[in-house]
């Protein structure tokens, strides 16, 4: 015969009754399980009936667990009067605790407001930086079976995929059996009479299939509409494009967008928050593929993203991968050689689209967490301190039949009490410092414009607001039933004896100190990491120089020579402007430019394939660009005026490319080309020192500045977009309407986009590492600032209950310094005992901050000697006060009054 299965509820409950000891366990448990069935039927079903009867069962267990483990065998007095004790009435009980806790917190005012600003602060930091955190990290991305698709591209140096290696992979890869290539740009887009310059994505058939998405309204792209044989051009575009011009038209379909001069139809509009492959992105494209037609195999820009079987491992896609990368090594070996492997590299999208947000967002996640705790210690303090002036209450209930587990509820409840109204309060703090967190942000943090309070941020708000309630209600409920209620009604007001109350509070201080100590070290590391990374060369000035990326008109008829003529006046005119001292154009920008290499012939060096030439970044510059960026000339000259169509091709190239490629040799008056037989052959004029293309930790590569004029020969092609550089005598900014008039007055309809100062482009390549930075800087502020005022709360309290020891001492002839000495040595063991513990907690959590540190280690010396100088002088600070008031105590007095 089966035992019958316990319900659902009951084995729960058994569950927590191994909160109490074993002995107890023994000879209640049964009882206590019965109890719980008859309060099950006489509750009923209903919903908010049984949440009721749950919230008071887990109270009243929490509650008599704790003063079970900590109760004393207590002396048995004859009572005067023999009473008859009534069994308690849950609710009731919990309505007087209510009641009791009210009046509590009321008639202390000054000491509620304390505990509610310091819990307010610490919940609603906790809750602020959650709410980012959800919006960023956990809140599911908008893509159907995300944990499913995955990102492939090549290890360098490759990068991306090619064309014929893309064919190969969606044909060679059966666990990808959907798998689409996309790659971006910018075009100008017409809406009115106003272009604007904007990002968009040229995607593969699969692509809105493989991420699951389906449009909101209207429709994606058809099969039949990636056919080379395909007409028209069709679009989807972005929901913020859709509000920020058409205002939500659910109409839109078949409306006509004008980008570059011709005009395109829109067939659909995706949802919000979806913004793959690029967060700037306005619309996508369909991208007609000739699998017939490929172009070179070498030529790698594309980006892949596929979706696996249902049967395979991300294991299984990277062997295959592998394996094709191998097969191809030994087909084309006029492509890649094995100086130069072919790599694939594949990643869960979602890692790849959070895994270098998640340790910055871990890392505040974690920074508040610990102010949180310190919260509650101080909190928890606070309580002990006030509990000791309420001893002999507690003493006088106890005489008078409240039991142990009465006096922890009524506890608890005040507790948790003033973690709820804190929690209130902390709702305000967070929603001003979401705001701020929002608005302080680095611009390139996913899924900003979606941080938002949902259910799992009010879950996690009263999950912490419990937590917190239980974390510094425990201590102070554990000392209340602790003692002999007899011998507290015989003390009197004189303390002389460091009671275990008092080290209690002193070892909850140490604590504060100890993780005010990993914080504060934390910060530092990425403080100092943030100023090395600061100290690294660029490689260019950055103060007083602004720039705007400038495009050719695609409605206007220009060619290569004409758009050279009308750069060419542009940044002659604006050089004449007062208060610029210089004005140059760059197709890619240092720290934004791309870091696409093209394969490059020198002189003297024959080579029969691809993969035996070397390799280099090409960039198309006008005159004056180096004076302008303040780039060293090391050797020859720069680009100059003659350097004109038609004038002897020449190039000037960086350093790095001069040591890889000419060691040991002279580069200037040696010639190169493109790996293009049309190509001409290019004459080094000029070495420069290299910058960083790429941001502050880029690897330098080879580097070719080929003059603009002659770019459509010497460079492949001349960029219709350029970046207008101006160095200033002042502000840069000033000058942004005076070079937009020199503009427009020379082409009305010239789209001006990104217009910023150098400054602030290599400000936001390193945004996150500063937000960060600046962030757990404030909480370690906020941490020490808490640890001090701790220090100083039980020093003070302290010197008040030994009012009587000091006026003894002093009576006796003990003299002010030695008193001072007496109290400033017990803070500075706090401290120090608490920078002990810190510091090696510190040298074990720093390291998980690896990742986020630039030539700095986790044990940096000069960091932790700056850790104890602070913390030194906030002990000194917080003992000082309460020193200088037991020196002021007079002997007379204190004997008096003892």
């Amino acid at each position: 015969m089966m035992r019958r299965r316990r319900p659902f509820g009951e084995r729960v409950y058994a569950a927590l009754l191994r909160l109490f000891p074993r002995s107890f366990r023994e000879r209640y448990s049964d009882d206590m399980l019965d109890f719980y069935r008859e309060r099950v039927v006489v509750t009923g079903r209903s919903l908010v009936a049984v949440a009721r009867l749950w919230s008071v069962l887990l109270a009243d267990l929490v509650a008599s667990a704790i003063a079970e483990r900590f109760a004393r065998p207590r002396r048995v007095f004859p009572q005067p009067f023999p009473s008859q004790i009534q069994p308690e009435q849950p609710m009731s009980t919990l309505h007087q605790d209510v009641r009791y806790a009210i009046r509590g917190i009321v008639r202390r005012p000054a000491f509620a407001a304390v505990i509610l600003l310091t819990l307010g602060l610490g919940i609603g930091a906790n809750a602020a930086i959650f709410t980012v955190v959800n919006a960023v990290l956990l809140r599911p991305l908008p893509f159907k079976n995300v944990e499913r698709i995955v990102t492939l591209q090549h290890d360098d140096p490759y990068s991306q995929v090619s064309e014929g290696e893309f064919v190969d992979y969606t044909r060679g890869m059966p666990s990808l059996p959907k798998l689409a290539a996309f790659s971006g740009g910018t075009v100008t887009l017409t809406v009115g009479d106003e272009p604007i310059r904007t990002h968009y994505s040229r995607v593969s058939r699969d692509f809105f299939d493989v991420l699951g998405v389906k449009p909101i309204v209207g429709r994606t792209f058809a099969p039949d509409e990636f056919l080379p044989s395909a007409k028209g051009g069709i679009v989807v575009i972005s929901h913020a494009l859709w509000q920020q011009q058409f205002a939500g038209d659910r109409q839109i379909v078949g409306h006509k967008l004008t980008i570059n001069g011709a005009q395109v139809t829109i067939i659909g509009v995706m949802p919000p928050g979806f913004n793959y492959p690029d967060v700037a992105d306005s619309f996508w494209a369909a991208w007609r593929l000739n699998p017939d037609s490929l172009w070179t195999r070498n030529n790698h820009y594309l980006r892949l993203v596929g979706s696996m079987a249902p049967s395979a491992t991300i294991a299984q896609v990277r062997a295959q991968a592998a394996a094709l990368d191998q097969r191809w090594m030994r087909e084309y070996p006029d492509i890649y050689q094995p100086g130069r492997p072919l790599v694939a590299v594949i990643a869960p999208l979602e890692e790849k689209l959070l895994g270098q947000t998640r340790p910055y967002m871990l890392a505040l996640l974690g920074a508040v967490g610990f102010i949180l705790l310190i919260a509650c210690v101080n909190v928890a303090n606070l309580l002990l301190a006030r509990g000791e002036s309420r001893r002999k209450e507690m003493a006088i209930r106890t005489a008078l039949g409240a039991s142990g587990s009465r006096i922890v509820r009524q506890m608890l409840t005040e507790s948790m009490l003033l973690a709820a109204v804190g929690a209130a309060i902390g709702t305000g703090f967070a929603w001003l410092g979401t705001r701020a967190l929002v608005r302080l942000a680095p611009g390139d943090l996913p899924r900003l414009d979606q941080v938002s309070v949902d259910i799992r941020v009010v879950v996690f708000t009263v999950a912490i607001t419990i937590l917190t309630g239980l974390l510094f209600g425990l201590v102070p409920a554990a000392r209340g039933t602790r003692g002999d209620s007899v011998q507290s009604l015989r003390d009197g007001g004189k303390t002389s004896a460091i009671s275990s109350a008092h080290l209690v509070r002193s070892a909850l201080v140490t604590t504060e100190v100890a993780m005010a100590v990993i914080m504060l070290s934390g910060a530092g590391l990425l403080v100092r990491s943030l100023a090395k990374l600061r100290g690294i060369d660029l490689g260019f000035a950055t103060q007083h120089i602004l720039t705007m990326d400038l495009t050719i008109p695609a409605r206007r008829q220009y060619t290569d020579t004409t758009a050279d003529d009308l750069y060419r006046q542009i940044r002659q005119r604006v050089a004449h402007l007062p208060g610029v001292k210089s004005a140059a154009m760059e197709g890619a920008l240092p720290i934004t430019g791309d870091d696409s290499d093209w394969s490059i012939m020198l002189d003297g060096r024959v080579v029969q394939t691809i993969a035996e030439a070397p390799s280099a970044k090409p960039d198309q510059v006008t005159p004056d660009f180096f004076t302008t960026m303040s780039i060293p000339v090391l050797r020859g000259r720069p680009i100059r005026e003659e350097d004109q169509r038609g004038s002897p091709p020449v190039v000037v190239i960086n350093e790095t490319m001069a040591k890889t490629l000419y060691p040991g040799v002279d580069p200037i008056g040696h010639t190169l080309k493109m790996f293009n037989p049309a190509a001409p052959w290019v004459t080094i004029v000029g070495v420069v020192a290299d910058v960083k293309a790429r941001g502050f930790l880029s690897k330098t590569r080879p580097t070719m500045y080929f003059s603009y004029s002659q770019a459509a020969n010497t460079a492949y092609y001349q960029p219709s977009t350029m970046t207008l550089v101006v160095r200033t005598v002042g502000d840069p900014v000033l000058q942004v309407n005076a070079i937009r008039s020199v503009v427009r007055s020379l082409d009305s309809h010239m789209p001006i986009s990104h217009v910023a100062t150098m400054d602030d482009i290599v400000g936001q390549s390193i945004a996150s590492r500063r937000f960060t930075t600046l962030l757990l800087g404030g909480f370690a502020g906020l941490a020490v600032l808490l640890a001090g005022i701790g220090i100083y709360g039980v020093i003070s309290f302290g010197v008040t209950q030994r009012t009587y020891e000091i006026g003894v001492r002093m009576a006796l002839g003990a003299s002010t310094s030695s008193v001072m000495r007496l109290v400033v040595a017990e803070g500075f063991r706090m401290a120090l005992v608490g920078l002990i513990v810190g510091v090696g907690g510190a040298l074990m959590l720093n390291r998980l901050l690896q990742s986020l540190l630039v030539d700095v280690r986790p044990a940096d010396i000069p960091t932790f000697a700056g850790v104890v100088v602070v913390l030194g002088a906030v002990a000194a600070v917080a003992c000082a006060v309460p020193a200088r008031r037991a020196t002021s105590v007079s002997p007379t007095e204190a004997l008096r009054n003892g």
